[in-house]
């Protein structure tokens, strides 16, 4: 008797567990597959133990030759209230040597941590990892009927994948030539004998493109920096 209340209790704990899990979102290609996070699918490969990333996370697999440099995941749910919670999460390694997801390779992104690689042990509740940790809405816990999508995926070689993924290499393309202005100013600042802070600050508040001008405040410090940023290569982007 007592062996069959232990197995209802897990059964009924395995079913709620399951309820949890987020809705995921189809992402149209045989390159890129997404799916929610299953303790009794991936627990071996990834082993999360913060409850909140079992209940949130999306592994990404990876069955091309080519390394994932890009990524946005978007997670959303509803409030106790009835609202609408929403969470995107970007990531981004042009310019950096080490990948997102290597070539047919998975990971678990989180909202909290961004990647976690099969084998890495993830945040449990309350620590913070090497590099910090992203503070999600609170109502994210409590949230029902959440769905995860996977909207922007680019490859190494700049084949983008996704809903979204026109509007990123835009983003990536403005936030290039941000660097590329904020590079010149410097260096040929630096070459007059000058300080290059006022040159920085007339470009960003003279600048039309309201995407470029966010990044060249990004990326110059608000018009702080004195040291020129590393250079940012993009591959040629397109789409199969």
């Amino acid at each position: 008797m007592k062996r069959l209340s232990i197995l209802i209790c897990l059964f009924l704990w395995s079913t709620i567990v399951r309820a949890q899990q987020p809705s995921v979102e189809r992402l149209v290609s045989n390159e890129i597959s997404v799916a929610a996070y299953d303790e009794a699918v991936h627990g071996r490969v990834f082993g999360l133990t913060n409850p909140l990333h079992k209940r949130t996370a999306l592994v990404i697999g990876n069955v091309t030759d080519r390394a994932v440099m890009y990524t946005v995941v978007t997670w959303r749910w509803v409030r106790a209230d009835g609202t609408p919670g929403r969470w995107t999460l970007t990531s981004s390694n042009f310019g950096h040597p080490f990948p997102i997801i290597g070539p047919h390779s998975s990971v678990a992104m989180l909202p909290e941590t961004g990647v976690i690689a099969p084998g890495q042990q993830d945040i449990a509740p309350g620590q913070r990892g090497m590099g910090g940790m992203l503070k999600v809405p609170a109502d994210m816990v409590t949230g029902t009927q959440m769905t995860v999508s996977l909207d922007a995926v680019i490859l190494a070689d700049g084949q983008v994948i996704g809903p979204n993924g026109d509007r990123e290499v835009k983003e990536l393309q403005a936030r290039q030539r941000a660097i590329e202005q904020v590079r010149k100013i410097i260096n040929d600042a630096h070459a007059q004998g000058r300080d290059p802070k006022l040159d920085i600050q007339h470009a960003i508040q003279t600048e039309s493109d309201p995407i470029v001008k966010r990044h060249l405040t990004e990326s110059s410090g608000g018009g702080q920096l004195t040291g020129a940023p590393q250079k940012l290569e993009l591959p040629r982007f397109y789409r199969k």
